[in-house]
């Protein structure tokens, strides 16, 4: 009976669930748990100016209340007003998955607002407004497959 359920009913889950939690976990990009703890080091011995560096805290979605750790790493982008900023985000304590967006942040009362919009494929599309200011990052997210939410990110301790 095991042998049947497994064969029949569950195999044809297993490889595209194995796919898609691949594809999730690299989406982040390569190497982004190193080049996080390197920047999270470094901001720690000497703290940038400016947005650059790492980010770490939590997203929480208004829809169905999913919640869970969320880091960002902040790189210059291909402008001076454009920044990459790579998310790698847990959930249900066992999935994560991550994404870039190039994110338009303007200088605005001592701190900055940050705007994205992208195309996420199959996953549909991600907006995003915020601000950071100090040690603190808070935006609002909205996306094309009914979610919306927000998160809050604090410079690592």
């Amino acid at each position: 009976m095991k042998a049947f359920l497994f064969s029949t009913i569950l195999r044809p889950f297993t490889l595209p669930g194995l796919a898609l939690c691949l594809s999730l976990g690299a989406c982040a990009g390569p190497g982004f748990n190193t080049a996080w703890k390197k920047a999270a080091t470094a901001q720690r011995s000497a703290p940038a100016p400016g947005i650059t560096g790492a980010w770490e805290g939590s997203w929480l979605s208004a829809m169905n209340g999913h919640n869970g750790k969320l880091r960002c790493l902040v790189e210059p982008g291909t402008d001076k007003d454009t920044y990459r900023f790579r998310y790698h985000a847990t959930w249900q304590g066992c999935l994560s998955g991550g994404f870039t967006s190039d994110t338009l942040v303007k200088p605005a009362a001592g701190g900055y607002t940050l705007t994205s919009h992208e195309d996420l494929g199959p996953f549909g599309t991600f907006d995003q407004k915020g601000t950071a200011k100090g040690g603190t990052m808070e935006s609002h997210y909205t996306s094309s497959m009914g979610d919306h939410g927000s998160f809050t990110l604090k410079r690592p301790q």
